[in-house]
This record gives structure tokens, C-alpha cells and sequence, in this order.
């Protein structure tokens, strides 16, 4: 059964969430924190045969396929079906690195030392060195345009054509000895990321990216071309670089990655870039970064492998952690980590102009608009961080009633916030609980005794008026 894990200090209280009318497939939505997914995640004990997960597909019958390192796989949504080398033949390894698709819903299964298995009819058929592979370790695969299938392997490419294997090494041009990345562009051309750098291929020909200062010449591990044909390229100490229109980008730490080391890359429904490194998960949309980590929930930071599946979720693979799962989600939970003044709402108002203010215990107000939080405390002239009730009279002022000490304060449109205490004449020494505005703008404050007190508008004088 599937371990279903809310993300850490929510569980705490109950902050702030909106509930939205949206279709039932959501995507990722790009303008909602990471941190605000829904999250689902699958260990050894629910029946994954182990926790390092470093290839995945959803093939086109709905099936999730799984390559761990101790077994395959096929997830229905409810329970997995594992397959092992010792009661599958034409399974030789259970290490398994790669897994592909082919335009006739074939199964490939790339493994670290057992060759590549073809699953077709429930059965799997193995090829190896002796086959034509030049080594039986298979990192990656990909079929072309013409429907080649290419496969990268610890000793170079082969393709296969016609049932027949056609090896390439660095003596024929490829720029690493182990190929780890395979895609091709819009204009048809060959992308292969090496332990030696990046290479392309077309005509029958290898050609090798040079850049300044030797820039990508170490392993890239993931080459992906994305919608817009934009060519990304992940290395192992590198970071990221964006190809697009002959000049490269890079995307490294400095700008908010979340690590240099990068393992994969996968572009989801909403154009949103995720790319996995060994420090967590990065999302990179309209060229700003976001970051989800373990303290963020995810269930490791050694993020091995991604994949978006039709119902628009993403899948993680992780090295430990098992397998997670994003998706979008109709309630939306909002904390400090998304601008919120404290975790410890007391009370919310929702004023007429669209804006949502919340009072918190000790950290004083927020106002959330435009998909952001603006924070107030006694810094900014409240008398008191502990916030209980809200409310907005006629004229569309806000005021805000706290204790510690018992006040009443107006928010002004130079940002100040003048306060009624005993003082000024405001009568109450205890809590103000509430303050719901009448029709005529005249505020009800309601106290920890249930005395209620009016305050006559036009000047600071105040009713009392008991039950």
C-alpha cells in the first residue's frame, strides 16, 4: 500500500487554504510553490523491490515501469509486480539503468551488467556483447526519427537496425568512452552525452562541441531537447547548459541550482523544466529557479531520474529514498515557507478588494495578494504580534484587534497603523475577539466576558452595551 506523507509542519495547524475549481487532470501548475504539491511516496515496504530508483517510463497502457537496483518494476497504480533475473529468463541482471519505449509498445530494459532485455508477450530476450553490443552494461536508449534504436553503453553506441547491432566507440568519433545520454533535435541530429563531453551526429558522422574553457569536456550525464527544441545538457560537475540558436547558457549553483551535479532533465505539460541533481530537485520556469529538498519533504536529496506521466504528475526517482510523487492538488496549504508570518493562524479576512489578510499568535499580520505575502509586526507599528480578530468598515479600512496588549488599530494609506488602547480611551483591557462592522460601519467588539462595546463612527467614543 502506498505511504502517503503530507509535507513537514503542516500537520502542526491548519494555516490557510483556498479551494479552487479546477479539471481533474491538474498539471504543475508553474505558479504554485513546490512546496505546496501534494506528495505521495513508495518504499521497500510498499512493495518496491528497492529503494534506489534509477530508471523510469509510463508506457502507453498506463503502466509505470520502475528500474531499481535490485529488480523491474510495473506499477498499477495500487500494488507493483517485480520482476528478478532469478525467476524471469532473459532478465540477467537486476541492476537496472535504462528503460524505453519503441513505436511498437516494446519494452527495452537496459541493465549495468546482463545487456539489454527486449520485453514483448510477457517474455524477455536478451542481447548482449556477444550480440553485437559493445558492452553488456546499457545506460541509456533512444529511437530516431527513422525508427533506429541507439544505446548507450560503459564502452560506447550501437545502434540497431533490421535486428543487427552497429557499434561506435571514441576510435569512430564519440567524445567519451561511456555514452550516458541519447536525443535528437528537430533537425533530426543525434545528441550524445559522454563521459568526455557532448557529441552529435548526423550523416553518418560524429562532431564534437568545443567550448571555452573546456566547458562540458567531463561526463554529461543527460542530454534532453525540449518543446521549443532548446538542447539542455546536464554534467556531473558542469551544472546545466541551454543550447539554443548556436550559443550556449549555463545554469550553474551561483544561479540557484540546487546542485552542479545534474542526473536528469524532463520538461512537464505546464513548460516547466525540473532537473535532478545530487542535492535535490530544481524547477527552472521563465528563467527563475525553485528548489525542493529533503527539509522540504522530498525523501532524498539523490535524485536519480524523472518522469512526467499522463495524469500530468511527476515521478522522482531517488538513490534511497524510494520513489515520490508530485501532483497538483484542489487545496493548497500555505506556511512560513511560503511568506506566512507564522504558522499559528488565529483568524482570516478576506477583504472586498481581493486581498486576504490572516492574524497570527506572536507573528503579527499577513496579507497575501497577487500570490504573495506582505508581513506586519509591531516593527511596522502594530502594538501588539498577537493578532485575533480582523475586519474592514465602509470606507474600506482595515482594522486589526489584538492582545498583549488589548488594542484596536486602523491600517492607514501611509502604512502606519494607529492604535486605541485605554489610553485613547478604548475601554477594553482583555482580548478583543471579534470586531464584525454593521451595515452602518459601526464595529462590534466582542471580549473574553461577552461585553460588547460600540464604537460611534465620527469620533473616539465608545458604547457599552451589555447582554
Amino acid at each position: 500500500m502506498r505511504n502517503r506523507i503530507e509535507m513537514p509542519g503542516l500537520k502542526l495547524v491548519v494555516v490557510l487554504s483556498f479551494l479552487c475549481l479546477v479539471p481533474l487532470t491538474l498539471a504543475l501548475d508553474s505558479s504554485t510553490a513546490i512546496t505546496q504539491y501534494h506528495q505521495d511516496v513508495w518504499g521497500e515496504g510498499d512493495g518496491l523491490p528497492q529503494g534506489s530508483v534509477q530508471a523510469m517510463i509510463q508506457t502507453r497502457n498506463g503502466y509505470l515501469w520502475v528500474g531499481t537496483r535490485d529488480g523491474l518494476a510495473r506499477f498499477d497504480g495500487v500494488k507493483f509486480t517485480v520482476f528478478q533475473s532469478d525467476n524471469n529468463p532473459g532478465l540477467d541482471s537486476n541492476d537496472i539503468r535504462a528503460l524505453y519505449e519503441d513505436r511498437s509498445r516494446q519494452l527495452w530494459i537496459g541493465t549495468f551488467n546482463g545487456g539489454v532485455s527486449l520485453y514483448r508477450d510477457g517474455k524477455f530476450t536478451s542481447y548482449k556483447k556477444a550480440d553485437g553490443l559493445p558492452s553488456n552494461g546499457v545506460l541509456d536508449m533512444f529511437e530516431d526519427r527513422q525508427g533506429d534504436l541507439w544505446m548507450g553503453t560503459w564502452n560506447g553506441l550501437a545502434r540497431y537496425r533490421d535486428g543487427k547491432f552497429t557499434a561506435f566507440t571514441v576510435a569512430d568519433g564519440v567524445a567519451g568512452t561511456s555514452v550516458f545520454s541519447i536525443c535528437e533535435d528537430l533537425h533530426g541530429r543525434l545528441w550524445i552525452g559522454t563521459s568526455g563531453g557532448v557529441n552529435w551526429f548526423a550523416q553518418e558522422r560524429f562532431h564534437h562541441c568545443v567550448l571555452p574553457d573546456g566547458w562540458l569536456n567531463t561526463t554529461v550525464r543527460k542530454v534532453y531537447v525540449d518543446r521549443a527544441g532548446v538542447l539542455w545538457a546536464g554534467s556531473t560537475g558542469d551544472a546545466l547548459a541551454r543550447y539554443d540558436n548556436g550559443k550556449f547558457t549555463r545554469y550553474g549553483s551561483q544561479d540557484g541550482l540546487a546542485d552542479d551535479r545534474v542526473r536528469d532533465i524532463c520538461q512537464d505539460s505546464d513548460g516547466n523544466l525540473w532537473i535532478a541533481t545530487w542535492n535535490g530537485l530544481s524547477r527552472l520556469t521563465d528563467g527563475k529557479i525553485a528548489n525542493y529538498s529533503r527539509p522540504d519533504g522530498l525523501p532524498h536529496n539523490l535524485v536519480g531520474t524523472l518522469c512526467e506521466d499522463a495524469e500530468r504528475n511527476l515521478w522522482i526517482g531517488t538513490h534511497g529514498g524510494g520513489l515520490a510523487r508530485l501532483r497538483d492538488a484542489n487545496l493548497k496549504v500555505y506556511t512560513t515557507r511560503e511568506g506566512l508570518a507564522n504558522n499559528f493562524a488565529k483568524c482570516i479576512f478576506a477583504a472586498r478588494d481581493g486581498t486576504i489578510w490572516v492574524g497570527t499568535e506572536g507573528g503579527g499580520l499577513s496579507r497575501y495578494n497577487a500570490g504573495k505575502f506582505t508581513n506586519y509586526t509591531v516593527e511596522d507599528g502594530l502594538p501588539s504580534n498577537f493578532i485575533l480578530t480582523i475586519g474592514e468598515d465602509l470606507a474600506g479600512t482595515l482594522w486589526v484587534g489584538t492582545a498583549y496588549p488589548s488594542a484596536l488599530c486602523a491600517l492607514m494609506t501611509d502604512g502606519r497603523f494607529p492604535p486605541y488602547t485605554r489610553s485613547q480611551g478604548f475601554p477594553i483591557r482583555y482580548r478583543t475577539a471579534n470586531s464584525p462592522f454593521s451595515r452602518r460601519g459601526t464595529a462590534w467588539l466582542i471580549t473574553r466576558f461577552t461585553v460588547f462595546m460600540k464604537r460611534v463612527t465620527g469620533h473616539c467614543g465608545w458604547e457599552l452595551n451589555a447582554d
